[in-house]
């Protein structure tokens, strides 16, 4: 029956078209939020009248006559004269429908990389020390959990090896204090009950007054280069040994 200025410009119509037009009319062209039609029975006007009641924040897709798509949140409501109809408000929320839209391909980007580089990510609330840890995360400690979980910092402390932990102290006081670098390796408890060498590095977020508020960094397993390291150190120590207890005379030259 009426229409606003400012649903002429939302809808790309004259008012003149929109009073004309019914619910059922064919040129409508609405659709839902995940892109298929929608038909006139869900419309929030239709289902107001219908249910008399009042029908709040729908999302809908308005495809205009130049084909761009407008989205609305729309509410309406009857109006309690006889033969008013419905009242019906609409928001224009095209911008935060497309910031949504790019935060939807951010974080899957963000999931990518987290999937290809093979290490783990967590984050540290100082103020209420949890730790918030990714998948990965979890996977190189032999836990298979469906998503990211947030537990008290202690769980993961416990896991410390008792002889690493006060070298990690170290590193995250000279961290915090000096602002120095967070790159301790130390072993980890898996889940099995062995410990797994791992490479952690990590930044601390100071507010104003220079106290860290969160900390956010990686896990990367390097059992593998551990163990190699130790062979290369126990075959040195071998040689070594057959060279000093040989009678026969043993040399290394250079070119």
């Amino acid at each position: 029956i009426e229409s606003n200025p400012a649903s002429e410009q939302i809808l790309g119509m004259p008012s003149e078209e929109h009073n004309r037009r019914t619910c059922d009319e064919p040129t409508w062209q609405i659709i839902r939020p995940d892109l298929s039609p929608m038909p006139a029975q869900e419309y929030p006007a239709v289902r107001a009248l219908q249910d008399n009641c009042a029908i709040e924040g729908v999302e809908q897709g308005i495809v205009r006559s130049d084909q761009t798509v407008r989205w609305i949140m729309t509410s309406a409501a009857p109006i309690p004269l006889e033969r008013y109809g419905v009242a019906i408000a609409y928001v224009d929320i095209t911008d935060r429908k497309a910031i949504e839209a790019e935060l939807h391909t951010a974080r899957d980007h963000y999931r990518l990389v987290l999937s290809s580089i093979g290490e783990g990510i967590w984050e540290w609330n100082c103020e209420t020390d949890r730790v918030h840890a990714s998948p990965r995360y979890w996977r190189i400690l032999g836990e298979e959990l469906p998503g990211e979980v947030d537990v008290p910092a202690d769980v993961l402390r416990d896991r410390i090896h008792p002889i690493d932990a006060p070298g990690v102290m170290s590193w995250l006081q000279a961290h915090f204090n000096q602002r120095l670098p967070y790159r301790p390796e130390l072993r980890l408890r898996h889940r099995a009950g062995h410990y797994t060498w791992v490479r952690t590095r990590g930044q601390a977020i100071w507010d104003d007054q220079g106290r860290p508020l969160r900390m956010i960094g990686t896990i990367e397993d390097i059992s593998d280069r551990k163990a190699a390291e130790a062979a290369l150190i126990q075959r040195e120590q071998e040689f070594r040994t057959l060279a000093e207890n040989s009678p026969d005379c043993i040399m290394r030259c250079d070119r």
